[in-house]
């Protein structure tokens, strides 16, 4: 009994080993999640995310930021403002056509959008139940510049909502 009770405490260690190794270059690189509270913190996102500060029209703002390794990933949500709209409209943002939204695989901002389900996305952040039947828009980073990835928001008309995500890999 002793001799089955040892193999397995050894296989459970070469697991655990063999797990720790896996998990250490993640470890080493950062990763980590937070949800910023403080007015300031979540105007600091939004800036630093969409180039200006939000209006004091927009309320309800939220943030989730999510690192792993190279990798950095971010959800907003706030009250619906049309100036705020048309400033990000202005900041190279395109409106998506059905097109895009058919042609989800060869950009990866729609892959995000019509098909991937994050594990990381907090509970706060929905998805359209039909993509193809809202307003999005979306601006993709240049691969060699300083960080590549994407940025898209949609509109929920009903509960008059904007829902934002990023990705950017440095």
């Amino acid at each position: 009994m002793p001799l089955k009770m040892s193999r397995c405490i050894h296989f459970g260690n070469e697991v655990l080993l063999v797990a720790m190794g896996a998990l250490l270059p993640l470890l080493l690189s950062g990763c980590g999640a937070r949800e910023p509270k403080s007015p300031l913190e979540l105007e600091s996102e939004f800036r630093q995310e969409f180039g200006f500060l939000p209006s004091t029209n927009v309320v309800g703002l939220r943030c989730k930021i999510v690192r792993v390794g190279d990798t950095l990933s971010k959800w907003f949500s706030f009250s619906y403002d049309a100036a705020t709209l048309q400033r990000l409209t202005n900041h190279n943002f395109f409106a998506a056509t059905p097109e895009d939204l058919r042609r989800w695989g060869e950009a990866r901002w729609s892959q995000d959008y019509v098909f991937e389900k994050n594990p990381n996305a907090p509970p706060w952040w929905v998805k359209p139940r039909h993509p193809e039947s809202v307003p999005v828009f979306f601006k993709e980073h240049q691969v060699n510049a300083p960080r590549s990835g994407y940025v898209y928001f949609w509109i929920d008309s009903p509960s008059s909502r904007v829902y934002g995500r990023s990705l950017a890999v440095d």
